[in-house]
């Protein structure tokens, strides 16, 4: 345990901050030209600059994913799919074999690589159907069918946990439709979850996974039973009320380990004819009211907050806003959620919510409805047409007209403030140490550290080098696809690696030698320790980062490890792993 000692160490001894969880989300940087009267800022804070890609009249866009690769997909309401490698072109989907499509709701479409997968949203007698794309949103096929009334009504939500590699779908809307589904084969085939079935409890619109094998959600469903909760997904029977809502839950956001964000909506019967954002900084321990917003049920029965994006880059939020208003002139389609550290400046807001006083977001107002929304771009429905924003001041590298399924990805990494433990999934162009950072986030990296199998030692660099480690340790001069890095952090930062699918994939290139190695997975796919080393090896050790502590893998347990550690069995693409070997 000599390098697991070595590092742990260098830990203490240096930024002792705790670690958040390490998010691995795929770069989608686009470069567009404004070209359309549309193409105006919708955004208070002029923060993004728009154009319009396309019209779909006579109909409008439903709801949109951008995928880890890039892609963009969007659904309109007549039941056509239009995908896009570069966000740019928009290509009809081949949907001949699948008749009639219901387009999803908001949550009700999620994406693992090239991987995506909807569920239809119906409100009549019919099938309903999780659909699935393994090209990018070319061509898709049924993996699952359930009619209703008889089994569901609708698909509410479809999401891929990254932490277990396993997606997994929920329905609605009585008791005995309400269902969540799993798949561990991504997506081929599915299994009922009995043990979270049948219950308005389950009954949800969007899901919040922890790399600690727990799972969030909103209840859309009345009281008393609405509000937020937290289980194992080992055991959903046993879960935790984190907050009781006098409305239906449409959508949660953020982070257990940081904020937390729950929107609620107002349905007929209700008697609070208020709608609210609410916020957590506590895990869920104690919630505030953020923003009030009165339905004028003289216009409207129902109305509120119906969906929740984001973060973007700026740790920007977006909610949809449904039925709200009381004035023409007055429509707005949803609110930004801006960081009150990022000093925004806003305009007061209209007379018709009000936000609280200790609120801890600034809010902005969104002239057109969120459809979807990664990082530093955000597809928008004004009507008839779908408007393209880019987060100005990010990196716009050109895009490829034609980009081929191993060619031209990129991967963002999120960096915090203290160790983060990655690994470089990619072929990168150049290989240099100092090249794989942007020059503008140098300042916020301490160290960055590389482990030499052959002589079983450290390597080291860093944009500003301690003179003892700089005279006791080699440099780490270059990067390699399938090797893992610690990179210490005084601030938060993010990056995209971009470069090609090694021909190992899902495997390192990197051979591995008797003891110790320090490796990832490459490629755009989580694996296991079983389908990537060999039997022989001894143990896998992997990081947690929001508890700061090793998770444990072996073939053949050593009972004081297993009895110390917590288990693991997923190899998460962009993280790095302890791998040891017989000597």
């Amino acid at each position: 345990m000599l390098a697991l000692n070595v590092i742990l160490r260098y830990s203490i001894n240096r930024f002792k901050k705790s670690l958040m969880v390490l998010i691995l989300v795929w770069s989608c940087l686009l470069m567009l030209s404004i070209h359309n009267a549309y193409a105006v800022t919708y955004m208070q804070d002029n923060s993004y600059v728009y154009q319009t890609l396309f019209s779909v009249r006579p109909s409008y866009i439903d709801s949109g994913v951008v995928t880890n690769t890039g892609a963009v997909i969007v659904f309109s309401d007549d039941g056509r799919i239009f995908y896009s490698s570069n966000g740019i072109n928009f290509t009809l989907s081949n949907t001949s074999n699948l008749g009639k499509i219901h387009a999803p709701i908001y949550g009700g479409v999620g994406s693992n690589g090239n991987t995506i997968i909807f569920g239809e949203y119906i409100l009549n007698t019919g099938i309903c159907r999780l659909i699935r794309s393994t090209d990018g949103g070319a061509t898709w096929n049924v993996v699952l069918t359930l009619n209703n009334p008889g089994d569901i009504r609708h698909w509410h939500c479809v999401q891929y946990d990254p932490y277990n590699s396993k997606w997994y779908a929920t329905s609605g809307d009585e008791n005995s439709q309400v269902q969540w589904w799993t798949s561990s084969d991504n997506g081929a085939t599915w299994a009922k979850m009995l043990n979270a079935s049948g219950s308005q409890v389950y009954r949800c619109l969007n899901l919040i996974f922890t790399p600690d094998g727990h799972v969030w959600w909103g209840s859309d469903s009345n009281p008393p039973t609405a509000g937020v909760y937290y289980a194992s997904l080992s055991d959903m029977s046993k879960y935790t009320m984190v907050y009781t809502s006098p409305h239906a839950m449409w959508g949660i956001a953020g982070s257990p380990s940081g904020t937390l964000i729950a929107i609620n909506y107002v349905e007929a019967g209700n008697q609070d004819n208020n709608a609210y954002i609410l916020t957590s900084i506590d895990g869920g321990k104690t919630w505030k009211t953020e923003v009030t917003w009165p339905i004028n049920v003289q216009v409207s029965a129902t109305g509120g907050f119906n969906t929740i994006r984001g973060p973007d880059s700026n740790g920007v939020y977006y909610v949809g806003v449904k039925n709200v208003v009381q004035y023409l002139e007055n429509t707005v389609y949803g609110l930004e959620l801006i960081p009150k550290s990022n000093n925004p400046v806003i305009p007061p807001a209209p007379g018709k919510y009000t936000v609280s006083d200790n609120a801890i977001f600034t809010y902005g107002q969104v002239y057109a409805n969120v459809r979807a929304q990664k990082n530093d771009v955000i597809y928008l429905d004004y009507g008839d047409s779908l408007i393209y924003g880019k987060l100005q001041g990010s990196v716009t590298p050109s895009p490829s007209p034609s980009p081929s399924p191993n060619s031209g990805l990129s991967v963002n990494i999120s960096l915090v403030p203290g160790w983060n433990l990655i690994s470089v999934p990619l072929n990168v162009t150049d290989s240099s140490v100092q090249r794989l950072f942007p020059s503008d986030m140098l300042s916020g990296i301490v160290d960055v550290w590389g482990w030499n199998e052959s002589t079983q030692s450290w390597m080291y660099y860093s944009p500003n080098p301690d003179p003892w480690f700089a005279s006791n340790f080699p440099a780490l001069k270059q990067v390699e696809a399938g090797r893992a890095y610690w990179v210490e952090m005084n601030k938060s930062a993010s990056f995209a690696i971009t470069g090609t699918v090694p021909s190992t994939a899902p495997a390192s290139p990197v051979s591995l030698a008797p003891s110790w190695n320090f490796v990832g997975t490459t490629g755009l796919s989580s694996s296991t320790p079983e389908a990537l080393y060999p039997s022989n090896v001894v143990d896998v050790w992997a990081w947690n980062e929001s508890t700061q502590s090793w998770m444990y893998y072996s073939p053949n347990p050593d009972p004081w490890f297993a009895s110390n550690f917590p288990a693991f069995n997923s190899i998460n693409t962009g993280h790095g792993y302890w791998v040891e070997l017989p000597s």
